[in-house]
């Protein structure tokens, strides 16, 4: 599916106009990644601290546990710093 994302202008106000569907969604942003953050399930205390600090919505919570969406996972690693417990770890993307 193809989405027609061509940014406008709005001259007039100065400011870029989105479109409606110039989302998340349909923008794969994994390809930006440098860093895969992995989660070891065995440390997890289940805190959802990873959950409410990823600023991009790539982590989900699936049956009692986090997902990572790789498809918009920036690798930020937003979620390693603020695991309490240092159950996120990172690998080099391609590995």
């Amino acid at each position: 599916m193809t989405k027609d994302l061509k940014q406008k202008y709005d001259f007039e106000k100065g400011i870029p106009i989105m479109p409606a569907n110039a989302s998340a969604k349909y923008n794969k942003t994994s390809s930006w990644r440098l860093w895969k953050p992995i989660i070891d399930h065995s440390k997890c205390i289940k805190c959802k601290t990873c959950f409410a600090y990823c600023p991009h919505g790539a982590i989900s919570w699936i049956n009692g546990k986090p997902k990572i969406d790789y498809t918009f996972c920036k690798g930020c690693l937003i979620c390693a710093e603020v695991c309490p417990v240092k159950c996120i770890g990172k690998e080099k993307e391609g590995n």
